[in-house]
């Protein structure tokens, strides 16, 4: 654990000042150069090789709804 705050201090990070909105940012930018050092980079926070991904819904357009009528209403 030590080794590591030690790499990130090296690194550019100051824990001894921790700014709220700048916590996450700063202490991945020190960890992003350690990684270039040590030539770990490429596998860093959600690197993709290959593959796909797709997001959002199905939209049914007019005249696509399949309804049946029923006389259960009644």
């Amino acid at each position: 654990m030590r080794a590591q705050i030690v790499q990130l201090e090296k690194a550019g990070y100051n824990p001894g000042f921790v700014s709220d909105s700048k916590y996450p940012s700063e202490i991945q930018a020190a960890q992003a150069r350690i990684d270039v050092q040590n030539g770990t980079a490429q596998a860093a926070y959600g690197g993709v090789t290959e593959g796909s991904a797709q997001s959002g819904s199905h939209t049914v357009g007019a005249g696509q709804y399949n309804v049946v009528p029923t006389d259960d209403h009644h």
